[in-house]
Order: C-alpha cells, then sequence, then structure tokens
C-alpha cells in the first residue's frame, strides 16, 4: 500500500511540475527551416542612364537573413553583380546603366538566411528615359 501511495505521490509531482512549465512534451525532428521570404521595389519606374536609384528590399526569415545581393538582370536573362547588403533595412544604389530610350532595365535581389537557404525576387522594371 506504501508503493502505491509513493507511485501517486510521485506521479503527482511530476504532473504537477510539467504543468507549471506549460504542459505538455515536445520532441523536435529538425529540418524544418523556412526559405527566406524577399521582395524588391525600387525608388523609381523610370530613370536617365547614369541616373541613380534606390533598390530596397524586405527579407525575413524563420531565423535570420544573412544577406541580399542585388542584381541587374541583362538581356539574355543572365545576373550581373550589383552589390549586397548584410544589415536590414536592405537596401543599394544602383546606377541606371545605358540603355535605349523607352527599353525596360530589370533588377532582382536573392535574400540569404543563416542555413544558406536562398529565395529569390520577382524583377522590377525601370524603363530608361
Amino acid at each position: 500500500m506504501k508503493t502505491r501511495v509513493a507511485s501517486l505521490l510521485v506521479a503527482a509531482i511530476v504532473a504537477a511540475a510539467v504543468a507549471g512549465c506549460g504542459g505538455g512534451v515536445y520532441i523536435g525532428f529538425g529540418g524544418y527551416d523556412d526559405v527566406p521570404s524577399v521582395s524588391l521595389a525600387a525608388s523609381a519606374t523610370h530613370a536617365a542612364p547614369g541616373q541613380t536609384l534606390r533598390l530596397a528590399a524586405a527579407a525575413s526569415d524563420d531565423d535570420y537573413v544573412v544577406e541580399v545581393v542585388f542584381y541587374r538582370v541583362e538581356s539574355d536573362g543572365s545576373l550581373s553583380f550589383i552589390g549586397a547588403d548584410g544589415s536590414a533595412s536592405y537596401g543599394w544604389d544602383a546606377v541606371m546603366p545605358n540603355a535605349a530610350r523607352g527599353s525596360t532595365v530589370f533588377f532582382a535581389a536573392r535574400a540569404t538566411d543563416s542555413a544558406g537557404q536562398r529565395s529569390d525576387t520577382a524583377t522590377v522594371a525601370v524603363i530608361a528615359d
């Protein structure tokens, strides 16, 4: 009988301890790190060649964003690196390249999180004046 009372007492103490710390038991399996979220905006929709425009990226992650890299998208689809920012608020002052009046220049950004995962923005269009 004393053993049963002792067992019930231990069970009650354990239950109280678990309830006091929020209850439940958490078993983590890891590996569920989300990719960063990133979007891009340009300070102007039209710019003359040589004009500086601000590229601003809104980037977030379930852990943290390490860096946002900014690119100009070339006519063949390749990316030309134009700069990187490792601290929020992520931005870069880009110079509008020499482009024919009325043509469109595209910019993009890529965010990298603390786990090395990357996400790209949709392109942002700026029309050459």
